[in-house]
């Protein structure tokens, strides 16, 4: 892809659309400049092309159809693209055959399941130096006048998350090197979330980062829903200083319930669906447009804020201090299930930590959250005959880093 980079020296020419006469924004004196581009976003899309469609649900064809409808110039992938495990073989015979035709407009970036297939290896192989370099999964380009950064928040895979890891290094670089007056980051697992997962604490460092720079936009996926938050600070509170955020996690794969709405979230919808943006050299108009017809936010509009950079800088101490690097966890092997009989799961990690887990494969196995006297326990159980695939999660502490990891057993 010729306008991806490490830098920001060139810039990406586009489709010019209207309008020409620029856009006023309600209640203000302030009118948008020309569009520039057309961006369509979504993310958790297609379904497993092993797993027959349960009805109602692969919504991939109406979402894609939605993206046509559109015009977009550029599509934004909000990673989990192909169910179950994201394999190349899934990615030619499933993704390919919708979304897969807006390919050489997309700009990806990968999800948790992604990750199912060791190093994420399909996801990268499919999309190749559209990716970004050396298989890390971040990268950086433009659109039109906006700045546009795609991150991994899949911290444990990525090498961390946090300021002083590779990934944060590279994003304060590439932010102190930006003169554009808009900027838009997406990645994976969302900050703010009133989704089933909830919030992400392990991205909450690239926020920081994004949020000190005056950047502008946030999008994100994994939970199956769509949700727009007001400008958030990274500690979770609503600030014109803080960043807007959209949750689009409505491609196609199976809806999921909100569980309580967090503060800051203005709305929540639970329909297949993209986000359609308009960028303008100083703004941005939103919508939600879901596959039954209906609109959300339809008209909403911003302007790009002012970015920290045109401040004088502060002075930097002589001798920062050191930063240790957050210990690693572990969590215990899972032995195979006959169908039909279900087992505990490890409940902490050797440090100490308590553990989430979710099934990737509920056609084969299941979880379940359980809470008694004893506390929280996990369970999984045996459906059919097949691989199980779980995944153990937690945001860590002061001492410890996140974890994410994948089990694997044989129900027989």
């Amino acid at each position: 892809m010729g306008e991806m980079r490490s830098g920001l020296r060139h810039g990406l020419t586009l489709v010019l659309v209207a309008l020409a006469a620029g856009l006023a924004l309600p209640g203000s004196a302030f009118a948008l400049g020309p569009l520039q581009a057309t961006v369509a976003a979504a993310g958790d899309i297609v379904c497993d092309p092993d797993v027959p469609a349960p009805a109602g649900e692969c919504a991939q064809a109406q979402t894609k159809a939605l993206v046509d409808a559109a015009d977009a110039d550029r599509v934004l992938a909000l990673g989990d693209l192909q169910y179950s495990a994201g394999s190349l073989n899934d990615f030619q015979t499933g993704y390919d055959l919708t979304w897969g035709a807006l390919r050489d407009r997309t700009l990806p970036t990968p999800g948790n399941h992604e990750y199912l297939t060791a190093g994420a290896a399909g996801y990268y192989d499919y999309w190749g130096e559209r990716a970004g370099p050396e298989r890390r999964g971040w990268y950086a380009t433009t659109i039109g006048d906006w700045q546009v950064l795609s991150l991994n928040s899949n911290c444990t895979e990525a090498g961390g998350c946090g300021r002083d890891s590779a990934q944060g290094r590279w994003l304060a670089a590439e932010l102190a090197a930006s003169t554009a007056t808009c900027q838009l980051a997406f990645w994976h697992h969302p900050r703010f979330s009133s989704g089933s997962h909830g919030d992400t604490v392990a991205v909450q460092p690239l926020w920081e980062l994004l949020e000190e720079r005056g950047v502008d936009l946030v999008l994100s996926g994994h939970d199956h829903g769509y949700e727009r938050f007001q400008a958030m600070r990274a500690d979770g509170t609503a600030s014109a200083d803080g960043i807007v955020s959209h949750v689009v996690g409505t491609g196609g794969i199976n809806l999921r319930d909100f569980a309580t709405a967090r503060a800051g979230s203005e709305a929540r919808v639970k329909r297949y669906g993209v986000l359609v943006l308009g960028l303008h050299a100083d703004g941005w108009t939103e919508e939600f447009r879901a596959t039954d017809g209906g609109v959300t936010g339809a008209g909403t509009a911003h302007a790009c804020r002012t970015t920290t950079a045109d401040a004088a800088p502060a002075a930097a101490p002589s001798a920062p201090p050191a930063v240790a690097e957050p210990a690693t966890q572990a969590v215990a092997r899972v032995r195979g299930l006959s169908v039909g009989t279900g087992r505990a799961l490890p409940g902490r990690t050797d440090a100490g930590l308590a553990l989430r887990w979710s099934s990737r494969t509920p056609g084969v196995c299941r979880v379940e959250r359980r809470v008694g006297d004893g506390g929280i326990r996990w369970v999984v159980e045996a459906r059919r005959r097949g691989t199980c695939w779980l995944r153990a999660e937690n945001a860590g502490s002061d001492a410890y880093a996140p974890i994410r990891v994948t089990r694997t057993l044989r129900v027989a």
